[in-house]
């Protein structure tokens, strides 16, 4: 019995960050922090964490509270909806 996908695991996963027209690619994320794959930096503000599983696609909005900096590949999100609007 053979696994169909090449990378030897059950399931095609990808995530990334996507902040307005920018898209980060993640290595992997937590409840509470993401770490992106490459350094990048990105002002604070509202994001979505984009899943696709098996080309199922997922969203997650956050809140990136300290945005995300070159000096550091891993920032913490905060779920969009339990920030105050005012």
């Amino acid at each position: 019995m053979g696994n169909a996908n090449p990378t030897g695991y059950s399931a095609a996963v990808r995530i990334w960050l996507r902040r307005g027209d920018r898209l980060v690619r993640l290595s992997h994320t937590c409840g509470s922090f993401v770490v992106a794959r490459e350094p990048v930096d990105l002002p604070p503000g509202d994001a979505e964490i984009v899943f696709t599983i098996d080309d199922e696609q997922f969203e997650r909005p956050v809140t990136l509270p300290n945005g995300m900096s070159t000096a550091t590949r891993e920032t913490t999100v905060s779920e969009r909806d339990s920030v105050a609007p005012f």
